[in-house]
């Protein structure tokens, strides 16, 4: 009797270290905690309607994060593709027309698995057109390097800060400035994902506005040319 209630405190102590090490890499990683209590938003358990459905995920800004959901709608029958943005915390999920389709309910508790909460229900078309834009944008840097536009001129000292800035960003291989544009050429590696909103936010901290961020070779539906 006693050895049987040792091994029972062990193994609940054991699930403790577990769920307080997810916890610490998440930490660790940047992302925010968030308790999965359930939905901030309240919907329905019916059906999603039409082919996409994408809703915004509270506290999802890191790669880890991204990894954690992405292995929930791997697993999800009638989840034909799924695209996280790190930049808005948005989710796109396309969906099948079978038996399989997922109802939101589904959708909420494979969130929930992943360790994070819904920060909206179903979002409408006009977003869903938005967030595929900014997924696409997000896809085609990664894939090819972008062009950042500055507004105004940018001096050498500015030009060589805003260069060192960009260099540390994971998944940043080469930065080169082209002071008479006023533009930055970024090459990236093939180990991370680099969001235009990093790459924005770098350029913005010494003061300077970003016009446009393009991918090269701008294979991005309805992009600049």
């Amino acid at each position: 009797m006693q050895a049987r209630s040792l091994v029972n405190a062990i193994s609940r102590r054991a699930a403790v270290i577990v769920v307080f090490s997810v916890s610490s890499l998440l930490m660790a990683a940047g992302c925010e905690t968030i308790p999965t209590t359930g939905s901030t938003t309240s919907t329905d358990a019916g059906e999603v309607a039409g082919e996409t459905v994408a809703f915004d995920v509270a506290g999802l800004s890191c790669p880890l994060c991204a990894h954690s959901l992405n292995k929930q709608f791997d697993r999800m029958p009638g989840v034909l593709d799924h695209k996280v943005d790190l930049s808005t915390g948005r989710v796109v999920l396309t969906l099948s027309d079978g038996p399989d389709r997922p109802t939101w309910q589904a959708i909420e508790r494979a969130v929930s698995d992943g360790g994070f909460t819904l920060a909206t229900g179903p979002l409408d078309a006009e977003a869903i057109a938005v967030a595929r834009r900014d997924i696409a944008v997000a896809d085609a840097i990664e894939a090819h390097g972008a062009t950042i536009y500055v507004a105004g001129p940018v001096d050498a000292e500015s030009a060589d800060a805003m260069r060192s800035q960009l260099s540390i960003i994971d998944g940043v291989s080469e930065v080169t400035p082209r002071l008479d544009e006023s533009r930055f050429h970024v090459a990236f590696t093939e180990a991370g994902r680099v969001g235009e909103t990093q790459l924005r936010d770098a350029v913005e901290l010494f003061g300077y506005t970003v016009t446009d961020v393009i991918p090269d070779g701008d294979t991005v539906e309805g992009g600049a040319s």
